[in-house]
């Protein structure tokens, strides 16, 4: 298992692939799609947050919750959560996981999560800049850090 800081360190590599990422669709958008890049800054925002939270799970020397699958890891992420008394993160990662699923399989019964995981301006403003953003701050509280230690 990732200790804190491993997590941390795994954590700052998605960041630069969501930076790099959303600058290389601003700067090339007739090579770089953004209906087909916007997913993957989902996909790298929502492993962002589960390094940060691994790593607020390791910080208080809870044991990981790597999942064997996918819903037994949220019902693990849940329970630390609850035990830890972190429902302001949940609340934003829980957000973050219903739009990171809508970007892996396109549901289609909503234009707002549509917009938001096929425009970078929608993507950037919603996911990064607002859900992401928000978890990192509460991640950094909840360490007891500066914002600025979870950036590359």
């Amino acid at each position: 298992m990732s200790s804190q800081q491993e997590h941390i360190e795994i954590a700052k590599k998605h960041k630069r692939f969501i930076t790099f990422t959303v600058l290389s669709v601003e700067k090339y958008p007739e090579q770089c799609k953004a209906d087909v890049f916007c997913v993957w800054v989902v996909l790298a925002a929502y492993y962002r947050a589960i390094h940060l939270l691994e790593a607020i799970f390791d910080k208080n020397r809870q044991p990981h919750a790597v999942p064997d699958n996918e819903g037994d890891a949220d019902r693990r992420r849940h329970r630390l959560f609850n035990k830890l008394h972190l429902s302001k993160i949940e609340e934003e990662y829980k957000e973050l996981r219903r739009l990171v699923l809508h970007a892996k399989y396109l549901p289609g019964n909503s234009v707002f999560d549509y917009d938001v995981v096929t425009q970078m301006d929608q993507t950037r403003k919603v996911i990064v800049d607002g859900h992401l953003k928000r978890i990192e701050r509460l991640v950094a509280d909840a360490l007891g850090i500066t914002p600025e230690k979870l950036e590359p």
